[in-house]
């Protein structure tokens, strides 16, 4: 058990809005980082690629599949949380356009 101190802990009464636009501006930045990280790799994939040649075996589908493992491959659980709350704040507005405001 903590030790007993004779000073106790603030009440918690919110953030302030200079602490909410630091954190909006973190996560923006995070978004960012991703975004970049994610390009950086899709342009790594397109140099091995078969892509533009005559001949080539492989289909449209299969190299979707390719990029798409490779790219979910390298990405961390911070990179899936940020690529959910951006999906789904777009599904929500998607979502919203077909159904109508109410």
């Amino acid at each position: 058990m903590p030790e007993a101190t004779d000073e106790k802990a603030k009440p918690f009464k919110g953030y302030t809005m200079e602490e909410l636009r630091y954190q909006r501006a973190m996560l923006a930045l995070r978004k960012e980082f991703c975004k970049t990280k994610v390009m950086e790799s899709v342009h790594g994939l397109k140099g091995g690629s078969n892509r533009g040649r005559k001949g080539s075996s492989t289909s449209k589908m299969a190299m979707v599949g390719q990029v798409a493992s490779k790219l979910l491959g390298n990405l961390n659980t911070l990179d899936y949380i940020l690529m959910g709350i951006s999906l789904f704040g777009t599904a929500k507005k998607g979502y919203r356009l077909i159904r109508g405001k109410k």
